[in-house]
């Protein structure tokens, strides 16, 4: 048999491919479970120029090969080295980048003499770069584009796709999406069979914030090319703007397995686990993605995100200066340093970042907002009216950004109805496609109701030197035990100072939990986990809050109170708001999500332990 094989190669060599071809067939004859028959049959075809059929016998080869029991182990490996290098030869030529890595890597595993650093280093740079590769003609005609798709063995990539998918990366905007409607349309109708137009097409339906359709065009295009890493980035992405955490963490799972050094990936994994409140695990994350790619000027702006996250804000500043110096125009890292420079009562390095985030970017008007509460803190006036009224405009055009309610309540000209939208559309773009809220269940919380003290929880981040502390302290500690079981979450700063600790002394063992160090989820599991009834928040909106804890709703009833006497905008989170008639008239109430809980007189706690001291002159 082995002599049989030898000859076969040797006819191969020689060209003289339909003998060969006929000597297969009589030793597939005896024995068809022969992998050598079908490697031969691969480089018939690929001699013959048929690239898919060499695809197919060689993965059948293959298949075959990890049937075969032996004990020589150098002999088994040498045999995967010759098979997998034609494989990854393959799919080189089919421009399969990342499957030829993903190969290269293996044999890079088993035979290092086998494959230089050179040749795998060079695949991976392409493939980093496939989507600024162009290979297709395009012709202008009356200043408008016109695509002409052309199928070069599959490695065409499409410039002009490619061109306007960077634009839509870049400025973040559903009207940009619109615009750019006949060419992407006329793509997907013309090339539907293309990977790369499925997978462009469903960047496109993400930036419309069409995220169901996007997900289907993107599993069209992984339906295409399974191995395609790049694709199934993309699903991941939309799974999480759907609020499909499960699936996410899945799909890496599946992604790293193929391409486990994939620095894209690794950077969107980080994203997700500090969005989760996975503080420790997202910067492990976000450090070992900008380890394996130089000058991730993304990942520098997202870990800068992180560390402003948790407090670490200088450091923050830090590295959105590194990702702007990375990266030209990055609206994005501005709006951030901006917004950290402003947590910092720096009004005037916030408005010179808030400035600049315009400046590179016109379209992202959440910063509009920002920029005029900095100004109105230094009595600057300039841009009042103009900024007022682009707020007014984007938000009756149900513009889905995020857009902080807080940062409207000081301008003027903002009515309640502007108000509410702005919480109703920032509430759906965090919260409305996140399935968090189905996670904890309450049944059996009021069973025994009347029998036992409600437990009443209170959320907060400001258990320190603050108003709201100063205002319900002694509300909280003054409640009747015998009716209600006290709980009080901070996640807010410890400032150590006499506020708080005077506060915490003043409560009953096991009373006060500091949840500061918990991201979103521990956080709202340990609240859950505690049996809490009524959960009172107390931040809203307002700084250092962390509404992403109340969307896993926690406890059965949340209710609004005193820090924000204004809308959450997400009935889901807030089921109720405690005001007064003069707070919030009845007529008003058709602007708020929740519904209202008004006290009879003034809604506000006084302190009655506080007292104003006298003046020296009186």
């Amino acid at each position: 048999m082995k002599k049989l094989i030898e000859n076969i190669f040797e006819l191969i060599d020689f060209d003289k491919l339909e003998l060969a071809y006929v000597e297969i067939k009589s030793v597939l004859a005896a024995n068809p479970d022969m992998p050598d028959c079908y490697y031969a049959l691969s480089v018939i075809a690929i001699k013959k120029s048929d690239l898919i059929a060499g695809e197919q016998l060689i993965e059948t080869a293959l298949k075959l090969l990890k049937k075969i029991t032996c004990t020589e182990k150098q002999l088994l490996n040498q045999l995967y080295v010759r098979y997998l290098s034609l494989y990854a030869d393959i799919c080189i030529e089919l421009n399969k980048i990342a499957k030829a890595i993903v190969i290269l890597k293996y044999i890079k595993e088993i035979d290092t003499e086998n494959i230089s650093q050179t040749k795998l280093r060079e695949l991976e740079d392409y493939a980093v770069n496939a989507t600024k590769i162009v290979n297709d003609q395009i012709l202008k005609h009356d200043g408008n584009t016109e695509i002409i798709l052309t199928n070069k063995g599959n490695k065409g990539l499409y410039s002009s796709l490619h061109q306007k998918i960077t634009e839509l990366m870049h400025y973040n905007s559903r009207d940009h999406a619109i615009k750019f409607k006949d060419e992407f349309d006329y793509a997907i109708n013309n090339h539907r069979d293309l990977s790369d137009v499925n997978h462009w097409y469903g960047i496109y339906k993400l930036y419309l914030r069409e995220y169901d359709s996007g997900l289907d065009y993107v599993q069209r295009a992984i339906d295409i090319d399974p191995w395609h890493p790049y694709y199934r980035n993309t699903k991941i992405i939309l799974l999480k703007r759907l609020g499909r955490h499960d699936l996410v963490l899945t799909e890496y799972d599946n992604l790293f397995q193929i391409y486990p050094n994939y620095p894209e990936a690794i950077h969107n994994l980080a994203n997700i686990l500090r969005d989760m409140g996975n503080f420790e695990w997202a910067e492990r994350y976000y450090l070992r993605a900008i380890e394996l790619k130089d000058g991730y000027a993304e990942c520098f702006m997202n870990y800068g995100m992180l560390l402003k996250e948790i407090n670490r804000k200088v450091e923050a500043i830090d590295f959105f200066n590194k990702s702007v110096k990375l990266k030209e125009n990055y609206s994005t890292a501005y709006l951030n340093l901006g917004v950290v420079y402003e947590e910092l009562k720096d009004r005037k390095n916030a408005i010179h970042n808030y400035e600049m985030a315009i400046k590179s970017n016109p379209y992202l008007y959440e910063i509009w907002p920002s920029l005029l509460h900095s100004e109105l803190h230094l009595f600057k006036w300039d841009n009042i009216v103009k900024g007022t009224n682009i707020i007014k405009t984007v938000l009756e055009s149900n513009y889905k950004g995020e857009i902080l309610p807080f940062n409207l309540l000081s301008l003027n000209n903002i009515f309640e109805r502007d108000q509410y939208n702005c919480a109703r559309i920032y509430s759906e773009v965090k919260f409305s496609k996140n399935d968090a809220s189905k996670i904890f269940k309450h049944e059996n919380y009021t069973k025994n109701k009347g029998e036992k003290p409600i437990k009443l929880g209170f959320l907060s981040a400001d258990i320190r030197n603050h108003a709201v502390l100063f205002s319900i302290s002694e509300l909280i500690i003054k409640l009747d035990r015998k009716k209600f079981s006290v709980y009080v979450f901070s996640y807010g700063p410890n400032d150590q100072s006499s506020a708080r600790n005077d506060f915490i002394n003043c409560l009953r063992p096991g009373e006060f939990h500091d949840i500061e160090q918990l991201g979103y989820y521990e956080a709202a599991a340990y609240i859950n986990d505690l049996k809490i009834e009524l959960l009172i928040d107390l931040t809203g909106y307002t700084s250092h809050c962390r509404p992403e804890i109340l969307a896993y709703k926690p406890a059965p009833k949340q209710i609004s109170y005193l820090g924000y006497p204004t809308t959450m905008g997400d009935f889901n989170t807030i089921q109720f708001l405690i005001a007064d008639h003069i707070t919030i008239p009845e007529e008003s109430e058709k602007y708020y999500s929740e519904k209202i809980i008004r006290m009879n007189s003034c809604y506000f706690p006084i302190d009655s332990r506080l007292t104003l001291k006298k003046s020296r002159k009186n």
